[in-house]
């Protein structure tokens, strides 16, 4: 059982985690999916740098080393 104390720390940070799933879709529409555990803190910068470490195998196979990041929505 928590203690107060710990309690109000816990809020006191405002920071929650998340998994996300990630997919990385190459010009022969070969897709490949990983899932991420995201904090509510962590920068742009920081979830772009971690997906290029996870999708780094299919990366390296670009022939033109651009690539982009889209949000789609279940629902269209």
């Amino acid at each position: 059982m928590e203690k107060e104390s710990d309690l109000a720390n816990n809020h006191q940070d405002l920071e929650f985690y998340g998994v996300m799933r990630f997919y990385f879709q190459d010009a022969g529409q070969k897709v490949a999916t990983k899932c991420m555990r995201i904090s509510s803190t962590a920068s742009t910068a920081d979830v772009i740098n971690n997906l290029i470490e996870k999708f780094r195998p299919d990366i390296r196979m670009l022939s033109v080393p651009e690539y982009a990041l889209y949000e789609i929505h279940e629902n269209g």
